[in-house]
């Protein structure tokens, strides 16, 4: 078989294939060619993921039911250097599968390779998924950069839900209240992202996959698909064709994770005993100041004492005090209408304190503070709106916009410590 396309067109598809870095079983490192119906693809799949994308090429000749060759990770980044085009040709002579090539400017290399009938595709998995999405590219990268902090590095076996994103739909009863809502927790934390556009279109995915995930949205056209299959699922990138429509670029798959989160749960409005617009930034500040006068200690505990209308912060190392300046708030009446409470104390992690202020958009953060009857153990969780255009924009309304938009509500939860 003799292909014949652009180094550009090529290094720009490895560097899509290169998301998943190729290993199998038998520690062979290698990127998968298949030519089918006209059109070339590149395979590219380890232990935990799998990347599949096409290639335009120029010509193909010997490949009229199909071929396969095997090209050696550790061989593509020369090709980088090289312009014009390039013609690569495959074959097997007495059971050596070889590749060779020849450039548009001389460059020539020959050698030995793997038999491609060793390496999978995972076309037929793709074709077979049923359940199937349409999400705006841009949600699905801000939704996973919030909510995968608050996913637990290592939980045990019996939680190991813990260690995925999830975005919930109504397939069960226990879901239903949380339709559109992408969520992650650690057991202390939680993160909400709720939109619109997720509303029925339920997926999960385990924090380790994440990285890849996010890496090849970054690739993506402004729309992707997903395709939920019993085992994996798999995002297909939504590409501009000649007439104007779309059609399946680039995919990425990861193996579907077999423990999801039971039930949707949100800490309801009407505990809310405290309701406070908070400056942001200044917050932030006065909070990591806190967190270096105790970093020698390695203490995360400290103290939150509002005294109408001030925040204050107490860190506490070897019985030397540290009281921070007062962080002036704006009380804000609570959903029922009642006003919020004068005063309380808690203590709190104050690296979880700094994440509900640091990943808001908002220069006034709404915090809230709710505490169980015993008035023992607080919750605290700063609520927020975000509209997001699709070039990943924040605006103030969605009248502001010359984009699409999507208006999200976000939430950021944690507990108090004893």
């Amino acid at each position: 078989m003799k292909i014949r396309m652009s180094l550009a067109n090529l290094n720009e598809a490895l560097g899509f294939a290169s998301t998943v870095k190729p290993s199998d079983k038998a520690g062979l490192s290698a990127f998968l060619f298949t030519v089918s119906d006209g059109r070339c693809y590149i395979h590219s799949e380890d232990a935990a993921d799998y990347v599949r994308t096409e290639v335009q090429v120029t010509s193909i000749e010997g490949a009229d039911d199909g071929g396969s060759f095997v090209y050696p990770a550790d061989r593509v980044d020369a090709l980088k250097y090289l312009d014009g085009w390039i013609e690569i040709e495959s074959g097997e002579d007495g059971g050596r599968h070889w590749i060779n090539y020849r450039t548009e400017g001389g460059a020539k290399a020959n050698r030995s390779t793997y038999n491609p009938r060793s390496f999978n595709t995972m076309d037929s998995a793709i074709a077979e998924a049923a359940s199937e999405y349409v999400y705006p590219t841009i949600l699905l990268k801000e939704g996973l950069a919030v909510t995968d902090p608050y996913t637990a590095p290592n939980p045990s076996d019996d939680e190991s839900q813990l260690s995925c994103v999830q975005i919930f739909d109504k397939t069960q009863p226990d879901w239903a209240k949380g339709d559109g809502t992408m969520y992650a927790a650690d057991g202390n934390r939680a993160c909400y992202f709720h939109c619109p556009d997720f509303a029925g279109k339920g997926i999960s995915i385990q924090s380790k996959h994440i990285p890849r995930l996010a890496s090849f949205l970054n690739k993506c056209q402004s729309r992707v698909k997903v395709k939920v299959g019993k085992t994996m699922t798999f995002v297909i990138d939504q590409v501009p064709d000649a007439q104007g429509g779309v059609r399946d670029g680039a995919v990425f798959g990861w193996v579907l994770h077999s423990k999801l989160h039971q039930r949707y749960k949100y800490h309801p409005s009407k505990f809310d005993k405290f309701r406070l617009r908070v400056p942001r930034d200044y917050v932030l500040k006065t909070l990591k100041y806190i967190k270096s006068e105790m970093k020698d200690a390695n203490r995360d505990k400290i103290r939150v004492v509002y005294s109408k209308p001030d925040l204050k912060f107490l860190g506490s190392v070897n019985k030397e005090m540290t009281e921070s300046v007062a962080v002036g708030c704006s009380p804000q009446a609570l959903e029922d209408g009642l006003e919020s409470g004068d005063e309380f104390a808690a203590n709190v992690d104050v690296k979880a304190l700094i994440g509900l202020f640091e990943a808001s958009r908002e220069q006034d953060v709404e915090l809230r503070v709710a505490f169980l009857e015993d008035g023992k153990k607080a919750f605290f969780r700063t609520v927020g709106k975000a509209v997001i255009g699709d070039s990943g924009k924040t605006y103030i309304s969605a009248a502001d916009a010359k984009e699409p938009t999507y208006e999200c509500l976000v939430t950021h939860f944690t507990t108090s410590m004893d």
